[in-house]
Formats: C-alpha cells, structure tokens, sequence
C-alpha cells in the first residue's frame, strides 16, 4: 500500500500547511513505519477562468493524482495533508472486498454534504484506475461547465466533491464502491466528539484547525488538539530578542578657557616711563 498526498508551494496560505503536513507524516511514520508515503508537490497554477481558486487547485490535484496513480501497481490511499493518524489504516484492503472507497458521515448527521473527500481508498484494480479516470472526466467537464458544477455544488460543495457526488449516483462503471464511515476513516467535524480507540485517521479542518492554529483551547477539541501536539504539532513560540540598551556615552562639556586678565602694574604710566 503507498498513502498518496499533495502540497502544494504556497507563498502565503492563511493556514500553517506546512506543520499539517509534517504532523500526518510523523503520525503515519509512527504507527505505519514500513508503508511509503509519497508527497506530490506542486506548483500553484496560475488563476484563469474566473474560477476561484479552490477551483482550480483541487482540479490540478486531482489531474495529478490520477495520473501518477496510473504508474503504480500497488493499493492507494488518497489523502489529504490535513490528517492525523492515530491507528494503522493498511489493513483496510484486507478486510474489505471493494474497489474505490469513500467516506461518508453517519446517518442521521445534520449536514449538508454527507461524504469528505479527503480519504479515498483505491484498489489495485482496473476497475478502480477506470472509476479514477472517470472521476477526473467529469470533474474537467464541471470545471468548463459552471452550469453543471452549480448542478451538483448544492449538494456535495467543492470542486473533487462535486465530481465524487456525481461519480456516487450516477456513474456506470464496474468498480465496487464501498462506503466507509468517517468516524473511523476520517473523522470530520460531526464526528470529533465520537472519536474513540477506533479511530484511524481524524481531519484537521474547521474549527479544530483554527484552535490549533491560533493556539486557543476547546473543552470539546482538547483530547486531539492533544493528540496533534503529541506529534509536535506545537509552534515554538519566537523569542522575542531582547534589544541591547546602548549607553550613551555624554560628550565631555566643552569648556573655553577664560580670557587672560592683563596683569596690572604697581606702578603708575608716569613711575614707569621714568624707569
């Protein structure tokens, strides 16, 4: 099994994705140290279209994806660099008869998207690399057609979401499309409350990764703030350099000497002409 992820070279990103990454790569060396995790790094594309710019990026990651997964010959795992891994996950293509994988929210969850792409488990199959391509297909095709993208953005927002959305309800291929709960697979913000020792991957988004961010504390979030932190997650705070107090070294006072009195003489003009 190879975990695949993306980053990409962000010049200023409002969020720390650096220290994400890094954390879901120290996590996943932890508790799966014999599986390869290979990091795509791209550029950020270049904005066109009108579109904004989750748009696009999402597009180019998946177009890189898709076509790196294309060289390989091993079970994937799409994952977003976000993630924290708490439990092996390697086991899933062992207990599971399925080709693609998805996440989806429990039932009953008040939200209006039910499935995260995030996590995407996919086989080492025909079936599956035909269900990927497919996927790729139709989210180019949402991205040249707004109209279409709105279409199915209602339900299922995003850009790789939308075309998943798509992909789950209409498509007609020949992979088996196994839905796994996001409790375990990729804990999202419905399910941060229900994490339990079952739990294998959780996604830091929302409002979990704006208290990591900014540091702030949540009774509810403090257990996987915690865990995060334990993979040193923690931002050492900058020391502030103390600034050298210069002594002003004072310029000696310059002082005029007083003007030479004439000496005068006991003796008057008249005594000393005499002389």
């Amino acid at each position: 099994m190879i975990i695949v992820t993306t980053v990409f070279k962000y010049k200023d990103k409002p969020s720390d994705y650096k220290r994400l990454y890094q954390v879901f790569m120290a996590s996943c060396a932890k508790h799966m140290p014999g599986v390869t995790v290979k990091t795509l790094k791209l550029d950020v594309p270049p904005a066109k279209d009108n579109r904004k710019p989750g748009i696009w990026t999402n597009t180019a990651k998946l177009r890189a994806q898709v076509n790196y997964i294309k060289t390989l010959k091993d079970d994937v795992v799409l994952a977003d660099c976000d993630m924290l891994c708490l439990k092996p996950f390697d086991d899933v293509f062992k207990k599971y008869d399925f080709d693609i994988g998805i996440t989806t929210k429990p039932p009953g969850v008040k939200s209006s998207c039910r499935i995260n792409g995030g996590i995407i488990f996919i086989r080492n199959s025909a079936q599956a690399r035909a269900w990927m391509q497919e996927l790729l297909k139709i989210n180019d095709r949402m991205y040249k057609d707004q109209a279409f993208h709105n279409e199915w953005r209602k339900k299922y927002y995003g850009m790789n979401q939308s075309a998943l959305g798509y992909m789950l309800e209409r498509a007609k291929t020949k992979a088996r499309v196994k839905e796994f709960r996001t409790t375990i697979w990729n804990a999202v913000d419905c399910d941060w409350t229900n994490v339990t020792d079952k739990t294998r991957l959780v996604h830091i988004k929302g409002k979990l990764r704006a208290c990591i961010d900014k540091g702030k504390s949540s009774s509810k979030l403090s257990r996987l703030i915690a865990a995060w932190n334990d993979y040193g997650g923690v931002k050492p705070k900058k020391k502030k350099k103390k600034k050298k107090k210069t002594k002003e070294i004072k310029q000696p006072a310059i002082i005029k000497p007083h003007p030479r009195r004439r000496r005068r003489s006991r003796f008057s003009r008249k005594q000393r002409s005499r002389v």
